[in-house]
């Protein structure tokens, strides 16, 4: 892959769960209208509608806040971009010796505990089926990157940060 070449992974599946809340959602409102019946059919109905809004908000979440973009010279993550100049290259070679991400609580390249990470791109936690990739960035502050290979990830930054 050559410098100019953006590296991305942003969630795939996003679709399914939003076509199966618009599909449910039609549903219940269809059932409640047909029965008429304001006990069984709108305790149903209104139960349908909350899982259908659960489901439509996770998998909007899921493709807004798990988008990453690596150019050759920003990570993207979300709605928030990172300048690679602004990532500390001892972590990332940590890890790479490491063989996998860091924790938090483990000890890093500096002796230093690793902190509790603040999740990057404004998400209250990686979201579903991806895993964190520890950054940090050279003003001491940590984030957690969710992506779907960590590991990938992570060698895509050491070559393209350095």
């Amino acid at each position: 892959m050559s410098d100019a070449a953006d590296w991305t992974d942003t969630p795939t599946r996003w679709w399914l769960p939003a076509t199966v809340a618009l599909v449910l959602t039609v549903v219940v409102t269809s059932v409640r209208g047909l029965s008429g019946d304001a006990t069984g059919a709108g305790a149903v109905a209104w139960t349908g509608a909350f899982v259908a809004g659960v489901l439509l908000v996770t998998s909007l979440s899921a493709r807004g806040y798990g988008h990453l973009r690596l150019t050759a010279t920003t990570l993207y993550v979300g709605r928030h971009a990172y300048p690679l100049v602004e990532l500390d290259p001892a972590v990332l070679h940590a890890q790479v010796v490491l063989g996998r991400p860091l924790r938090a609580g483990e000890q890093g390249p500096d002796g230093t505990p690793v902190p509790r990470p603040r999740p990057a791109a404004g998400a209250w936690s990686p979201t579903f089926r991806t895993r964190a990739l520890l950054v940090r960035l050279r003003d001491g502050s940590w984030y957690a990157v969710a992506t779907s290979d960590p590991m990938a990830l992570l060698h895509e930054l050491v070559r393209r940060a350095g």
